[in-house]
């Protein structure tokens, strides 16, 4: 589980802890990926809102790199710093 879902789980449920055996469980891993699916097609779509907001051109290269990303603490990395770059392509320049 990625550390932006851990959180989120926390925050939701401060006392439910899941055994190892129930968080093996189909039901659970279905329900895993699917909220991180969901997880990534939000904040890939909170980026490219932000990008076309603040008036950035998004080429073909950056919109496939965004759109092939699945992990949902580097899409929220990009999404942070898409407020912040003066340059679109400085949006990817930390993570070479």
């Amino acid at each position: 589980m990625t550390e932006l879902l851990e959180s989120k789980w926390k925050d939701i449920y401060p006392d439910e802890e899941l055994s190892d055996w129930e968080k093996e469980g189909a039901g659970y891993q279905h329900g895993l990926a699917e909220g991180a699916a969901r997880g990534s097609e939000k904040l890939r779509a909170a980026l490219f809102g932000i990008l076309s907001l603040r008036g950035f051109t998004i080429d073909e290269a950056t919109r496939e790199r965004i759109e092939g990303c699945n992990d949902l603490d580097q899409l929220d990395r990009w999404r942070a710093r898409a407020m912040q770059v003066d340059r679109i392509e400085w949006l990817f320049t930390q993570d070479a």
